[in-house]
């Protein structure tokens, strides 16, 4: 999950991400819209990545805690998708409109890669374009799929009220721990 340029030190730290799930009214939807033949290579569940991180494991509590606080502060958001894109080589999205309410969470969690660097661990890398993450394509159908997903119109939005933090445990993400975005406050 994190870019090639970071070196994968997997034997000291362990991976993290931080993502906002869609409702179950958008999967449901995508599942009517999107093309049988694709569905082979769709992720386990569409995700919106807000950032990743190596860190070690007694470091948890504190991220989770961190994370609770800039979760309580923001509050949730309404996210609107709006059509499909693409970014080679392979990587299939839907487009959030307004992602400002995500670049703000993404601000606060920036006061987290000091505390993750000072205990020897590499940067925090932060989403700098957060999308709804569907696909990862083999170059060989990445084209023409992208053709298809671009010819469909898709426009929903959905309640942001839940960030969650995943580690990586051998191949797959496993749910660490979930934050409430609370009905309270919004942008």
């Amino acid at each position: 999950m994190l870019p090639a340029a970071i070196i994968h030190p997997q034997d000291r730290f362990n991976e993290y991400k931080i993502v906002i799930e869609p409702s179950e009214k958008i999967i449901s939807m995508l599942n009517k819209e999107l093309p049988a033949e694709l569905f082979g290579f769709r992720q386990p569940q569409p995700e919106i990545m807000l950032g990743a991180f190596y860190a070690k494991e007694g470091m948890e509590p504190t991220i989770s805690r961190w994370m609770e606080r800039i979760c309580n502060l923001q509050g949730g958001f309404e996210l609107r998708l709006n059509n499909f894109g693409g970014k080679p080589p392979g990587k299939i999205y839907i487009h959030v409109q307004d992602p400002f309410p995500l670049r703000q969470i993404i601000n606060q969690m920036r006061m987290i890669d000091p505390f993750i660097q000072s205990s020897g661990c590499p940067a925090f890398w932060f989403n700098p374009a957060p999308a709804l993450e569907l696909f990862q394509l083999p170059s060989t159908v990445f084209s023409s799929a992208l053709d298809i997903l671009t010819d469909l119109d898709f426009n929903e939005s959905f309640k942001a009220g839940v960030a969650k933090l995943y580690k990586r445990k051998g191949d797959r993400f496993d749910l660490l721990d979930s934050f409430i975005l609370p009905d309270n406050k919004l942008y």
